[in-house]
């Protein structure tokens, strides 16, 4: 930038910019020497006139030590107040480099750039639109500073349109008193007889942990409204999502009309539960709850419970109030639920299970039926599936980076009981390192399977003659 500013890094994981600034005792005669800085700090360096460099702004961000800086200039098409104004590039031992705008932002301009396989990135460059990087690992990666710098006017964007922000709070929860629920005095006193009946046996130390224990439960117990589930969903098949459902652990049931930012009252999930077993009202705690499934119809809705119940509950106006609960024994809790379409759907379980269940869509109040258990046989949660319905193919992701396949063709030429437990044909171990898969999809022609990670890349196998196969992994820019 013509010698006007000198940008630094640190070993304190700072970056600074600095700007030319000339003293007043300078021997040249220009009352003009300020103005002169603007365009003309080179010269004012070479005929050594008194000046020097003064602290304009310091960046935070990197986690280690900086090696190197570059400056950068705006390219086309970027924000209008990059335009003639410094862009820095620093490149750090946390094998990031990171992209500023000192004069119009105090953060990072955009995210991290991510892909050196190593502990540092040690040089960074910047040419015509292009950043270069080094790393200890001898590779150099190129990345393209426009579409880098574009970020920065939709980030500029969103947080002009926060102030124009609705704050719309979930209703409260209706409480519904119980025989079995305490009422407050009778907890005050179970709370100091429980206290009393154990100091008397125990030291002063022991009961002072055991007076903090019950004060803590108290305030567990205070706590308030706890969401178990949120999903956007439509009231009308195959159109935009227009709703937004929650439901809490006190046994809420809300949906917000986000057109006309108004919220509608459901009954309480949890409340006249049949069981599917015994046609029997349940006595069922809505503090289990863990997720929910709106079914594609928009007209009801699944809540989990970390105890395994599976709960189908009304969400149409036409005074349809029935609950049912059903579940498979030993399988637990229910950590997600996803719609295939609008009779089939799978169930998510932390045990590294996935349970696909049919619902019976002539009778409206039957139980649903399992077509598949798939254990994953990993120490992972099964977090994400894609399921390719024209070769019956089922894909797994779980939380320790693996993908399980199904051939779920062959589950059924077995000839095994639906409710036995199927292993899976192949497993890619550890595809994502040990982190979550979050995304799976398929590219049926080309037979494809492309999974994303907590890794920050992007994965690529093929399923060839029935056998999955590893093929390349992406680092995500």
């Amino acid at each position: 930038k013509n010698g006007i500013y000198i940008a630094s890094g640190s070993d304190d994981r700072s970056v600074r910019l600095w700007k030319l600034t000339a003293l007043e005792n300078s021997n040249r005669e220009n009352t003009n020497l300020q103005n002169d800085i603007k365009d003309k700090g080179d010269f004012i360096i070479d005929s050594q006139s008194f000046h020097s460099y003064t602290l304009i702004w310091t960046g935070w961000g990197h986690t280690a030590r900086v090696w190197d800086i570059a400056f950068a200039s705006s390219p086309s098409n970027a924000d209008p107040r990059c335009d003639s104004l410094p862009i820095l590039i620093s490149a750090g031992e946390d094998s990031t480099a990171r992209l500023w705008s000192p004069l119009t932002s105090e953060k990072e301009i955009t995210y991290p750039l991510r892909g050196h396989r190593c502990e540092s990135v040690w040089s960074v460059d910047a040419c015509e639109g292009i950043i270069i990087t080094g790393g200890n690992e001898g590779c150099v990666k190129l990345w393209d500073l426009k579409s880098r710098v574009r970020t920065f006017r939709t980030r500029t964007a969103f947080d002009n349109l926060k102030s124009s922000m609705v704050n719309l709070p979930v209703p409260k929860d209706k409480l519904v008193q119980s025989d079995s629920t305490p009422t407050p005095n009778q907890e005050k006193e179970f709370y100091s007889h429980t206290f009393d009946k154990y100091v008397h046996q125990t030291d002063s130390k022991s009961s002072t942990k055991i007076k903090k224990k019950i004060a803590q439960k108290k305030k567990n117990n205070s706590k308030g409204q706890i969401i178990c589930g949120i999903e956007f969903f439509s009231d009308r098949n195959g159109e935009m999502a227009n709703k937004l459902l929650i439901a809490t652990r006190a046994g809420g049931c809300f949906s917000l009309n986000l057109l006309l930012q108004s919220w509608e009252i459901h009954n309480n999930w949890d409340q006249f539960v049949f069981s599917f077993d015994d046609a029997k009202i349940m006595d069922l705690d809505p503090s289990t709850g863990s997720c929910i499934g709106v079914h594609p119809s928009g007209e009801r809705v699944l809540v989990g419970t970390t105890v395994g119940w599976i709960v189908i509950a009304s969400l149409s106006k036409n005074g349809d109030t029935q609950k049912f609960a059903f579940s498979c024994p030993s399988y637990r809790p229910a950590q997600s639920i996803s719609w295939i379409d609008c009779v089939n759907f799978l169930v998510f379980y932390a045990c590294g299970a996935v349970i696909w269940w049919q619902l019976d869509s002539a009778a409206r109040l039957s139980a649903p039926k399992v077509l598949h258990i798939m254990t994953l046989g990993t120490s992972g949660i099964p977090l994400c599936h894609a399921f390719d319905s024209a070769r019956n193919n089922m894909f797994i992701g779980d939380s320790r980076g693996n993908i399980a396949f199904f051939n779920l063709n062959r589950a059924l030429a077995s000839g095994d009981s639906q409710d036995t437990a199927r292993n899976p044909d192949k497993i890619l171990s550890r595809v994502h390192d040990k982190e979550h898969v979050t995304g799976i999809t398929i590219l049926v022609k080309s037979g494809v399977v492309l999974s994303v990670g907590n890794d920050g890349c992007m994965h690529q196998s093929r399923l060839d003659h029935g056998d999955l196969r590893k093929l390349i992994r992406i680092p995500i820019p």
